[in-house]
């Protein structure tokens, strides 16, 4: 299965997991949250199918600051 067709939740199901776990895992920012076995096992499970992670599309904008009166209650 081409790593564009591969859905968390087809790597969730072999892996015997919640597709939100799935998600922890393959997540540098969150990998931290997952058990080890578990991240084990989701590893695993990607790498069967051949997962790759998407490649950033571009540059992404920053965000606006926000100003003070988006800050004020009405």
């Amino acid at each position: 299965m081409p790593s564009s067709q591969v859905t968390l939740r087809d790597i969730a199901a072999p892996a015997s997991v919640h597709p939100a776990t799935v998600s922890r895992s393959l997540s540098e920012a969150t990998r931290h949250q997952v058990n080890r076995k578990t991240l084990a096992v989701v590893l695993a499970a990607g790498e069967a199918l051949g997962y790759e992670p998407a490649r950033p599309r571009g540059p992404c904008a920053p965000a606006a600051p926000a100003s003070p009166a988006s800050l004020s209650p009405i």
